[in-house]
């Protein structure tokens, strides 16, 4: 017993000693919480390596790591009293929750760099002594078979909500370095253009329809808005100056074709009952609050007013099967085809006797206006 009294009476006294400010290293530890402040910034490229600190500040390695890296204490067989003096002050009083400390395993930091900047600088350091020519891979392709197998083995695996959100919770705050983004910048521009590998490709029918769908209910900050604004403004804008029948969506001036009578005050109202006051392209309900759905004619003929050539779209999807190229608009028009066919596959004898009724009354009151 009197034996197990020594060894951690030994523990606390040398704990005690550690934790005793020492001037020329308090002078280490503002270097290096001053050097991490201008890295997060972008001011310092690099962090000072550990032989450089120990020639400017004449000291050993020992000295640099004992309060710049955290360590194990290897108290596990202490008694839970004794840790717990060891996170006191030297009267025994209890340090305030607030306090800047790195808790029992990285008591050796003095608790003056938080042990998240230490984990910040030891990880950019193994990243800037391993990159570039210095990594052991640098150079080295992988065997197919070898990056098959990786393949294989990563497919079907997805990561957890928790895991998802601990990366969230680590990317917070962070900002990229004018060195960082003038390097994505440059990398950029060796794979647009020509040099793109989707260059020329356009994007299937359900491609788009997925990238629509996970686009919906998102809204752009208002600063992120102008900043767009201001990048496609004036002869930012790769279609400056290209109007009339130099534009690649001209169909010689059909826009200012006006529509029928039956198509205002009938079909319009016909139409939008049968597809029951919704979207048929990203299904959103109209409400009395919103505007009222756009009534598109598939064929683009503005006299053809069957109702088998006319759908219910909400305003951004007809504007853009409108200025839409010729090959994407083939697929509008095959898509809009077959929804109109589903529609009244699906449609029961009582419903379309009822707007059979409804048209007719359409009809009825037009002619009595006329």
């Amino acid at each position: 017993m009197v034996t197990n009294r020594k060894v951690y009476k030994s523990y606390w006294v040398g704990w005690n000693k550690m934790a005793k400010p020492n001037p020329s290293k308090q002078e280490i530890i503002d270097y290096v919480q001053r050097e991490i402040e201008q890295h997060r910034k972008g001011e310092v490229e690099r962090f000072t390596l550990t032989p450089t600190l120990t020639e400017m500040f004449s000291v050993n390695r020992k000295t640099i790591y004992r309060y710049l890296r955290p360590q194990d204490l290897h108290l596990r067989n202490l008694p839970t009293l004794v840790c717990e003096k060891a996170n006191s002050n030297l009267d025994g009083a209890q340090e305030p929750e607030n306090t800047p400390r790195t808790s029992v395993r990285g008591f050796l930091t003095l608790s003056q760099i938080p042990e998240q900047d230490l984990d910040y600088r030891h990880h950019c350091l193994i990243s800037e002594t391993k990159s570039g020519e210095n990594n052991p891979f640098y150079g080295k392709t992988l065997p197919e078979e070898t990056r098959r197998k990786m393949s294989q083995s990563r497919t079907g695996r997805s990561l957890s909500a928790e895991h998802i959100r601990n990366i969230a919770l680590s990317q917070l705050g962070k900002r990229h370095s004018e060195k960082s983004k003038k390097k994505m910048s440059e990398t950029h521009k060796l794979y647009c253009g020509e040099k793109h590998h989707n260059y020329g490709k356009p994007r299937s029918y359900e491609t788009r329809v997925k990238l629509s769908k996970s686009c919906m209910g998102r809204t752009l900050s208002e600063e992120t808005k102008k900043k767009i604004s201001q990048s496609l403004s004036g002869k930012n804008n790769p279609r400056y100056g290209i109007r009339g029948d130099k534009h690649p969506s001209w169909k010689g001036g059909t826009s200012f074709t006006e529509y029928s009578i039956l198509f205002e005050s009938v079909m319009k109202e016909y139409v939008r009952a049968r597809d029951d006051y919704q979207y048929q392209f990203c299904e959103n309900k109209e409400t009395k609050t919103s505007r009222k759905h756009s009534v598109h004619h598939i064929n683009h003929n503005k006299n053809n007013n069957d109702e088998h050539n006319l759908l219910t779209l909400c305003q951004l999807c007809h504007n853009n099967e409108s200025g839409s190229a010729e090959p994407e608009r083939q697929e509008w028009v095959q898509y809009c085809t077959e929804k109109v066919q589903e529609i009244y596959a699906q449609m029961a004898p009582e419903r379309r006797a009822k707007l059979e009724q409804l048209k007719a009354s359409l009809e009825k009151r037009l002619q009595a206006v006329a």
